[in-house]
């Protein structure tokens, strides 16, 4: 092992600074239903640097080549990082909320072949079947001002009601949120009642 590092470990070495600034951002924008993603990242990225340390010594030791310590742990934490930054690229949708809408809001997997995202007056919307398998990072936005930030609690879900005649009809899947960090709404209760009042359009809902 080398005892100076070269220009060649200089290179290396920012590039895994930056993969790991770029790993560190894309977790603080993963949404997280309990535990904050800044807990959650600090936790992670510290035992990426311990593992990587580890294995660069491991490395070192076993291998005749002649390699700073340093430069073997930025190569590990740049495959690292830059895989999971790649692994959570997602489109960008922006979603339209109806001004004085406060929420849950619900996005129904659908058959249409494009997204509607400017909801109704109860937080509706629909997205096709490629955007609920592949998910999507969305830009919220209501009046015109992006409230993105203020909203919380994204997570999947299904529901499922019985018909006239007894027979359950759904399950159907949907992507939600919650605008404004209200969670009082009491509309989906009755789900019988919601498609009677056509709050949601089944015929295009996607089981």
């Amino acid at each position: 092992m080398r005892n100076k590092l070269s220009l060649i470990d200089f290179f290396i070495i920012s590039i895994g600074i930056v993969a790991l600034y770029l790993g560190a951002r894309t977790m603080l924008e993963v949404p997280t239903l309990i535990i904050p993603s800044w807990f959650l990242t600090i936790i992670y990225g510290s035992v990426l640097l311990l593992l990587s340390y580890g294995f660069s010594v491991l490395i070192t030791s076993l291998t005749k080549l002649k390699i700073q310590l340093l430069t073997v742990n930025a190569l590990i934490v740049t495959v690292v990082c830059l895989y999971f930054y790649v692994s959570q690229a997602k489109s960008i949708y922006k979603i339209y909320v109806p001004e004085n809408f406060v929420g849950e809001v619900r996005l129904f997997r659908s058959t249409l072949s494009q997204n509607r995202l400017h909801l109704n007056g109860f937080g509706v919307g629909y997205i096709t079947e490629d955007a609920y398998k592949e998910g999507f990072k969305p830009i919220i936005y209501q009046g015109g001002k992006d409230i993105t930030k203020e909203c919380k609690d994204f997570a999947q879900g299904s529901i499922a009601f019985a018909g006239i005649d007894g027979e359950s009809i759904g399950p159907f899947s949907y992507m939600s949120f919650i605008v404004k960090n209200t969670t009082n709404d009491t509309i989906w209760t009755d789900v019988k009642k919601v498609v009677e009042t056509r709050v949601i359009n089944v015929s295009i809902m996607r089981k």
